[in-house]
């Protein structure tokens, strides 16, 4: 994805980012946050030599982070001709950053990647760089984010955020919700919670493909709505009309049963 949205832009370069009023878009706070926040992390677990420590921070922001929410965030910016340059570099910084913190314990395939980035985007520097680009990864410097990216607020926001679709999301593949049939959707949270939503509303409905009827303390779902909890927050998703009201009460109640011999098994 990010290969073939560098079409007229090799890289820039970054060395001069030192703090978080270079990352105007929210978006990009929140990874410049996460990248900074991820590298300390997976560092310290690997000097520490925790390497499966390590390979899961790493798996989790690469895939869960990354992958699965900015990619997303950052294509319409990479529609727009105004913002298309800054979403490049940012996709760049990621991208490049996750390579060199995979390095040690995926050499090979981060050392092709790196050689299909650096053919496509040679004239990228990163902050942590001294030099030019080098030719393979092997030598490349170490990520050192500052830690004045780091943004606690925004990783909050992001991360409520983000388990608010991902409990959207569960409740559709649940039900086998097409993915392109939209569902009315209300959030129930704290004012402070909701607070934190109300500027990714819009993303919200994007990625989980609903619509918010409501968000905030006082939101309530429609009659028979399927419900999940997550961070603070009381999701509910209006399925009428698309449930097999036999067939979920079928699974209720084997759930119910393998709960019970749970409990029997803990009793005993």
């Amino acid at each position: 994805f990010v290969l073939m949205n560098l079409e007229g832009f090799a890289g820039e370069d970054l060395a001069a980012v030192d703090g978080m009023a270079t990352f105007t878009a929210l978006e990009d706070r929140w990874l410049a946050s996460r990248l900074a926040s991820v590298t300390r992390d997976a560092t310290k677990a690997i000097d520490d030599a925790k390497f499966a420590e390590a390979a899961r921070i790493l798996y989790a922001f690469a895939w869960d982070e990354y992958c699965s929410a900015y990619l997303e965030l950052c294509k319409p910016r990479l529609a727009d001709s105004a913002t298309r340059r800054q979403a490049q570099s940012m996709l760049l910084l990621g991208l490049d950053t996750i390579l060199r913190l995979l390095h040690p314990i995926m050499p090979f395939v981060t050392e092709e990647i790196w050689q299909h980035l650096r053919a496509a985007a040679g004239d990228r520097r990163m902050p942590w760089d001294t030099g030019g680009l080098p030719e393979s990864i092997m030598v490349a410097a170490w990520p050192t984010p500052s830690e004045a990216w780091i943004d606690a607020r925004t990783e909050t926001q992001f991360g409520t955020f983000l388990g608010v679709v991902g409990a959207i999301r569960e409740i559709r593949s649940r039900q086998n919700v097409p993915p392109k049939t939209r569902l009315p959707a209300a959030i129930r949270a704290p004012r402070d919670t909701a607070d934190l939503l109300a500027p990714m509303h819009a993303a919200v409905e994007s990625m989980a493909g609903a619509d918010l009827a409501a968000v905030g303390p006082d939101a309530a779902g429609a009659a028979g709505a399927a419900t999940a909890s997550v961070l603070d927050c009381d999701v509910f998703v209006d399925l009428a009309g698309l449930i097999d009201v036999a067939a979920e009460i079928a699974r209720v109640e084997k759930e119910n049963e393998k709960t019970a011999g749970f409990i029997a098994a803990k009793q005993k």
